[in-house]
């Protein structure tokens, strides 16, 4: 087949953007992605009378479900037609199943890439190093919340996914969310970690929980959690740690960590916010 080319301009800079693609042209090189929706769409804001384009990318590791990396930008300027040419085929290519496709991410500064090729054409992707820039680690008597999670499966490039996003909460994170999914079925629990490191970009991060290992008091955690981190001007410091197994059927247990913001006035609105959300816990 022909690669099918998507290229477009960020409104944005995203200054991560190609550590996370590094990763991903590993995992899809490795075979660890099984497919990628693509979608465009037009948004108009609030009171106002303009429009913008946005692109929203979903990665699927190891086969469709809810486990996902999934990145949403807004466009500088709306996409082209061969961009638009190349979505409908390539909506055409994933319903033949006989065909395998393969993926690779590139970025420079605000122009992005996504190309798509026959599985067989694939090539190995240039070898990379993360950055191990040190993490400031706030004082542990500061915490205000330690969650912790086992996931389902295991994830061999979690860590690597989870130092981006540790520099991202430390150096240039807008707001951030955490919120518990459900099957349909309603046997699987899912853990989604949303983050804007500006107001034009958004990272997200999905991943299969073992079942009944979330604790039944931490619904009103993740509240309070979410309104340190998205609701006040400055959000808290926040730091995510994981083991590192070789176990082959469950995955590695996380913890995510809040800590005390700096601002006084700030960490006064959470602690009323706090001690509010405790008065209406049945726990």
């Amino acid at each position: 087949m022909t690669p099918l080319s998507f290229k477009f301009t960020l409104r944005s800079e995203f200054n991560e953007l190609e550590s996370i693609f590094q990763i991903l042209n590993k995992m899809a090189y490795e075979g660890q992605i099984s497919t990628v929706d693509i979608k465009v769409e037009k948004k108009q804001p609030i009171e106002e009378t303009s429009f913008y384009y946005a692109i929203l990318i979903v990665i699927h590791r190891c086969k469709p479900s809810i486990d996902s990396i999934q990145l949403e930008f807004i466009l500088d300027e709306k996409p082209s037609d061969g961009f638009l040419s190349n979505l409908d085929r390539y909506s055409k290519l994933k319903r033949q199943k006989e065909t395998k496709l393969a993926f690779k991410f590139q970025t420079e500064k605000k122009n992005v890439s996504l190309t798509v090729y026959d599985s067989n054409c694939l090539e190995p992707p240039e070898s990379f190093n993360l950055s191990e820039e040190l993490i400031s680690v706030p004082k542990k008597d500061k915490r205000l919340l330690n969650l912790s999670f086992q996931l389902r499966k295991p994830f061999q490039d979690l860590h690597s996914f989870i130092s981006i996003i540790n520099k991202l909460y430390e150096t240039n994170c807008e707001s951030s969310f955490l919120t518990l999914k459900h099957s349909t079925d309603g046997k699987s629990n899912y853990l989604n970690l949303v983050l804007k490191p500006n107001s034009d970009n958004i990272f997200s991060l999905t991943v299969g929980l073992l079942g009944n290992s979330v604790p039944v008091e931490y619904p009103m955690e993740l509240a309070k959690f979410n309104y340190a981190c998205s609701k006040v001007k400055t959000i808290c410091p926040v730091l995510i740690t994981s083991t590192i197994l070789d176990d082959t059927v469950y995955g590695p247990n996380i913890w995510i960590e809040l800590f005390e913001s700096e601002d006084e006035r700030t960490q006064g609105e959470i602690n009323k916010m706090f001690q509010f959300l405790n008065n209406i816990s049945p726990l």
